[in-house]
């Protein structure tokens, strides 16, 4: 388009001191004062530039036009997982992996992901999966990004709450190196509730397991402390993992801590010359009320539980069920007496001289069965003064006495009890009420009651009571 430059302008471009015309200048040394030329040209200048530029800068200029929009999860969601995926659209922009690093082309870059302001990662998809969010609130943000990183000033996030259970080991730390053949674990739990095993499922509820190595040890419903025994010498794994009421875990795969909140797991070492100690298998459902275990152990002297001085490596071992101490004792097997039916925890320590815990345990979970049968002394009661000759008297549970069948074929549930006075057998009585005990020296004596089949062998497992009598 052509443009008219107005006459003023164009006077300028007419040369100086030329003659016969004045070009609106005198000539040096001269006055014209008889110019009346007015310069009745107004020249308003009427040319009013009428060009309307018409170039609409055609360049769409990418970068400043680019637009994100976050479209998963929506803002204000609460998360019941600790995995989320963030998912988003844009306009005027194209990601592109294979420039990452390269140099800034217009409307091509990647995305730069955050979470509270803290830079996460980069991606060029339009989706980013944050593993193992914490519990509590969190703004997701994506920002666009150069293909040398600079970011565009462009960026949309949201805000979530994160309400997914998740679990870890407070201590002991990774690598510690044990004194024993045990371990115990503080534990942190948020976002879960434990509940009773055996409860129906319930989103948050649950309980956990232990495993040893990857194997299976136990569950655990104590939300502060968990247990894991029986550890040979040698490196070991030990993992807690929240599972469901049915024992179905959340999630499997992933590192335990990093991208699967929902376990924890800790690296611990046994030495090959510290205390080991295990209680013998206890199968369930336990058939007698009365429970009966051997103990394993090595790297152990066993001493009487007398108070004496502590010497390394000697002790003793004490005993509790479902967390109420009972005795201690010296002698590698347990006896307890009169276990009500249901899941029963037992556990023993092993203590230094002193009576003092050494932190090395073992502990099994036993369930007793509702038809289990028991017996129990009625009379003497426990501590009583008797004459040399006296009544014993009995009281069977889940059990007949037969007195026809003694001697007989066995019949389950069926049979007499054997009477034993200080460790040695005396008698058997097939009559809960009449049950005659005499010839006894004066002192001090344990009378014993043991449920017999009818053809005398023991019950497997034993059911028997005991007294301590004084003979006068």
């Amino acid at each position: 388009m052509t443009r008219t430059l107005p006459f003023w302008m164009l006077s300028l471009l007419l040369p100086f001191g030329c003659d016969g015309e004045d070009g609106g200048k005198d000539s040096p040394g001269t006055t014209d004062e008889t110019d009346t030329d007015t310069d009745t040209d107004t020249d308003t200048d009427s040319d009013s530039d009428t060009d309307s530029d018409t170039d609409s800068d055609t360049d769409s200029d990418a970068d400043s036009d680019a637009t994100i929009t976050i479209t998963a999860p929506a803002d204000g969601t609460t998360l019941t997982d600790v995995f989320t995926t963030l998912e988003w659209t844009t306009t005027n922009f194209t990601a592109d992996a294979s420039q990452v690093g390269g140099a800034v082309v217009d409307g091509v870059g990647h995305f730069h992901v955050y979470n509270d302001g803290v830079y996460v990662d980069l991606t060029a998809e339009n989706s980013y999966t944050f593993n193992g969010l914490l519990g509590g609130p969190h703004t997701l943000e994506v920002r666009l990004a150069n293909n040398d990183h600079s970011e565009l000033g462009i960026n949309a996030s949201v805000d979530v709450e994160v309400v997914a259970p998740s679990i870890f080991i407070a201590s002991p730390a990774s690598g510690t190196v044990l004194n024993g053949s045990s371990v115990n674990m503080t534990l942190g739990i948020a976002q879960f509730t434990i509940d009773p095993v055996g409860t129906a499922n319930a989103t948050g509820h649950g309980h956990y397991h232990v495993e040893v190595d990857g194997v299976y040890f136990d569950y655990g419903t104590d939300p502060v402390n968990a247990l894991a025994t029986r550890l040979t010498p040698g490196d070991h794994t030990i993992t807690v993992r929240l599972v469901n009421n049915d024992h179905t875990t959340f999630r499997e795969g992933g590192t335990c801590g990093v991208d699967n909140m929902t376990c924890a797991e800790v690296l611990v070492n046994v030495p090959p010359e510290v205390p080991y100690v295990s209680i013998d298998q206890i199968a369930s459902p336990y058939l007698s009320s009365t429970l009966v275990a051997g103990i394993s152990y090595s790297n152990f002297t066993l001493m009487p539980p007398m108070g004496s001085p502590n010497v390394n490596g000697e002790g003793h071992f004490k005993l509790t069920v479902d967390g109420v101490q009972l005795y201690s004792f010296s002698d590698p097997s347990i006896f307890i007496y009169h276990l009500t039916p249901g899941e029963h925890i037992v556990k023993i320590d092993l203590t230094g001289n002193d009576d003092a815990p050494l932190s090395i345990v073992d502990y099994q979970r036993v369930i007793v069965s509702g038809s289990a049968y028991d017996v129990r002394i009625t009379s003497p009661a426990d501590g009583d003064t008797v004459t040399s000759s006296f009544n014993l008297q009995t009281s069977p549970t889940n059990f007949t006495y037969n007195a026809g069948a003694v001697g007989g074929t066995n019949v389950s549930g069926e049979g007499h009890f054997h009477v034993f006075v200080d460790g040695s057998y005396w008698t058997f009585c097939t009559d809960a009420n009449t049950c005659s005990v005499s010839g006894l020296s004066s002192g001090d004596h344990t009378i014993e009651a043991y449920l017999v089949n009818n053809d005398h062998s023991d019950l497997n497992p034993t059911a028997t009571d005991y007294v301590s009598v004084v003979v006068q």
